[in-house]
């Protein structure tokens, strides 16, 4: 079998699900390549890249250049490779006629000729919708004839600039042999688009069980008790009510504790404000962006994994949460908003605690529930880390993704 995996930008540190997805595949004896617009800018890379040699196996999309003049010189050598193999789509793509200005800035020739390949594939799966959008308007040219695959993950069906065009995913509804979901919740919100359920599967993103996994417990241990986030900070992460029912945990007991937040984004300097204004600046840590290998040593010497989301102001949730599972992984008990699709990731009671969106009080009572017994943490922990190997590990979810990929070709 071999599968042609189209994402935008690879490899983003921040997107390890994608990662997760290309090692289980190749481990799964699944030949595989990559194609993708952009490299990011200024990322850490993560250890799979360089482990399975990602990039003698992706094709980036040529830079496009600024100047007219060097863009014409450079397009007239994509051109003639491209024409090579689809010429009825290259010519098309400088046909100004009709697609005009796109056309006539090359713009259409230089994303096309991304997907321009003399080998077959037998499936190409897209992650998110907007990437699969790309590849179903070029499909309409004739260039990538294999069944389309896409894995929805949240942005791409949750941006109210989406929701609101009713024509937005026209192409990826008509072309899409298959759509994987993250959630139960994703699914809902893929279905209210107007995709055809009877095409949608729900396969939650991976992690790397054996990576995300805790270490020999240190002989002595740090009466200070260490909560953690890994977040961007943005509204529908919700990490303002941790701070807020921290803030009732220090007011109202004497429990020693450290919050760390793992994570950049806008709200930054707003949370911490609140952080200073709730007497927390020696309680709360904003460590910043971290390399996977970072997150795990850091929540390895954690206690308690927090994550109280909330439905921001543009109707955003959390659709996954794949954190949560990695935070389990490593034996933590986690605390989370019931929202999105986050609870089918926990089993409340057992492995953590789902709280009411927003609500500070439940929120503190169940970390203070969970600083002071340390047996339920243990227990909680172990339960999480069973949880993550049967559900979430790489093994599982590429056999569900295998199966599927197969039933596909098989009709």
């Amino acid at each position: 079998m071999k599968v042609l995996i189209a994402v935008d930008t690879i490899p983003y540190t921040s997107e390890t699900f994608v990662l997760n997805h290309i090692k289980g595949l190749i481990d799964a004896g699944i030949e595989v390549k990559i194609c993708a617009f952009n490299k990011p800018s200024d990322q850490k890379i993560h250890p799979v890249f360089n482990e399975y040699n990602l990039n003698g196996i992706i094709t980036y999309k040529p830079v496009l250049p600024a100047g007219l003049i060097s863009r014409i010189f450079k397009g007239i050598g994509i051109f003639l490779k491209s024409a090579v193999v689809y010429p009825a789509a290259a010519f098309r793509s400088i046909n100004f006629f009709k697609y005009g200005v796109n056309a006539i800035k090359l713009i259409y020739l230089y994303e096309m000729s991304v997907f321009v390949s003399k080998e077959k594939f037998d499936v190409v799966h897209c992650h998110f919708g907007t990437m699969a959008k790309k590849v179903a308007f070029y499909q309409d040219w004739g260039i990538l004839p294999y069944p389309l695959i896409t894995t929805f993950h949240g942005y791409d069906i949750d941006t109210p600039s989406i929701r609101a065009d009713k024509l937005f995913y026209e192409g990826v509804k008509r072309r899409g042999c298959l759509f994987f979901v993250n959630s139960s919740y994703t699914k809902h919100r893929v279905t209210e688009l107007g995709f055809d359920v009877n095409k949608i599967v729900t396969a939650p993103v991976s992690l790397d069980t054996s990576f995300f996994k805790k270490k020999a417990v240190s002989a002595q241990r740090d009466e200070i008790r260490t909560l953690i986030t890994v977040a961007r900070l943005v509204e529908f992460k919700g990490i303002e009510y941790c701070i807020r029912a921290l803030k009732s945990v220090s007011d109202s007991t004497a429990i020693e504790f450290k919050y760390i937040i793992i994570g950049d984004g806008p709200l930054r300097n707003d949370l911490e404000l609140l952080t200073v204004e709730s007497g927390l600046s020696s309680k709360i840590e904003f460590a910043g962006s971290m390399d996977q290998a970072e997150i795990r040593d850091n929540l390895d010497k954690a206690d308690v994994f927090l994550l109280t989301g909330v439905k921001s102001s543009d109707g955003r949730q959390e659709n996954q949460g794949l954190v949560i599972q990695e935070a389990q992984s490593m034996e933590l008990p986690v605390i989370v908003s019931d929202i999105g699709g986050v609870s089918e990731g926990i089993i409340d009671g057992e492995t953590g605690f789902l709280t009411e969106e927003r609500n500070v009080e439940q929120i503190a009572e169940k970390i203070k529930l969970l600083l002071t017994n340390e047996e339920l943490r243990v227990r909680m922990g172990k339960r999480g880390r069973t949880l993550a190997e049967s559900k979430y590990s790489i093994e599982y979810i590429t056999g569900i993704l295998k199966e599927n990929y197969e039933r596909v070709i098989q009709k």
